[in-house]
């Protein structure tokens, strides 16, 4: 299920970007986007496996950042 994400979504958020980047966001980062609309998490199982953050400025997009766990990442083959 994707959804909206809250403040208690943040310890499982920042343990995924912490796996997912070299110079990952810290946990006051992403408490600045916690009410912002454009901040949805992936939520499977009862546990957040993934999250994007989206910024709207007027008529302009934004992806700030988006990351999912490795275990439910696939990988894609194109022939």
């Amino acid at each position: 299920m994707i959804r909206t994400a809250t403040r208690s979504d943040l310890p499982a958020v920042v343990d995924i970007e912490d796996m997912s980047f070299a110079e990952p966001w810290d946990m006051r980062t992403f408490r600045s986007y916690v009410h912002h609309p454009g901040f949805i998490v992936l939520e499977e199982d009862g546990s957040i496996c993934g999250y994007a953050i989206l910024v709207v400025i007027a008529d302009d997009a934004h992806l700030a950042s988006i990351a999912i766990q490795a275990e439910k990442y696939r990988v894609l083959s194109f022939r």
